[in-house]
């Protein structure tokens, strides 16, 4: 009975030693860059009927997207490839992704944190706001202020919700507040990764009632994440397209003293 105590007792100590690991929240240090490949995830649809996983309906809305001269930057097929010269955004910066500018973040002392970018041309001073064993958010530390939007338009609510960390937007009382881009990074077995996400809204009511309105919004490699509570509240007149890309990167050897930009 004692032996078998003793053996559940060591099972149990190796899996919680194992869930500890997995739960361990990484601390970088030094400087990372991004590097010449892009992971590319599925194409995922939804509606007010939860997620569209036929291929040949995703194919046949690319297509309406197309035909009304909606930009998109999908692909049908997962991958990991090469990484193409790519402009994005995040906010109010645009972001170059290019194997031959690629985007460094330094770490360095009290949680401060530099983002270059755009062949050196962008620099963003930020702070670790938070980290998790599954994610890492950097904050600008330059405030600048916020743009209205109307909190009752139906185009405007779904721009906003479809993505975890949304432009700086704001309902205006008397005016907007100063507001400050966050910045995430996928923490995955102790390694980063730059999330980029396609995203494309569209709300239509041309069939459900007279007064109708018809909105699509499309944004292309947009350093963000997808928030999937999304799905759970559209509406019959609603449709999100989105997929989910990632840029690997990893530890220059010199750390902080050198950049590529120097």
């Amino acid at each position: 009975m004692r032996k078998q105590l003793l053996f559940i007792l060591t099972i149990f100590g190796v899996f919680s030693g194992c869930r500890k690991d997995e739960e361990t929240v990484v601390s970088f240090e030094g400087q990372y860059q991004t590097g010449n490949t892009i992971i590319t995830y599925p194409i995922e649809m939804y509606t007010s009927q939860g997620q569209i996983t036929n291929t040949k309906i995703i194919e046949k809305y690319l297509n309406y997207l197309r035909s009304k001269r909606i930009s998109t930057d999908y692909s049908l097929t997962t991958s990991t490839e090469a990484l193409r010269d790519t402009f994005g955004v995040f906010g109010k910066y645009p972001i170059y992704f290019s194997p031959n500018a690629p985007l460094l973040v330094d770490f360095k002392e009290n949680n401060s944190v530099s983002i270059i970018a755009n062949g050196g041309s962008l620099s963003i001073t930020g702070l670790v706001e938070s980290k998790t064993s599954s994610r890492l958010i950097i904050a600008d530390t330059v405030a600048f202020q916020g743009y209205p939007y109307n909190n009752s338009n139906p185009c405007d609510q779904l721009i906003k919700r479809v993505r975890q960390f949304p432009d700086a937007a704001c309902i205006p009382v008397t005016s907007c507040p100063k507001l400050h881009h966050k910045f995430p990074f996928v923490v995955r077995k102790s390694q980063l990764f730059l999330p980029i996400l396609n995203w494309t809204i569209s709300h239509n009511t041309r069939l459900l009632t007279p007064n109708w309105l018809s909105c699509f919004q499309s944004v292309g490699h947009d350093w963000n994440q997808f928030d999937s509570s999304i799905a759970q509240s559209l509406a019959v007149s609603d449709t999100v397209l989105i997929q989910a890309m990632e840029i690997a990167l990893t530890k220059n050897n010199y750390g902080s003293k050198k950049s590529n930009y120097s």
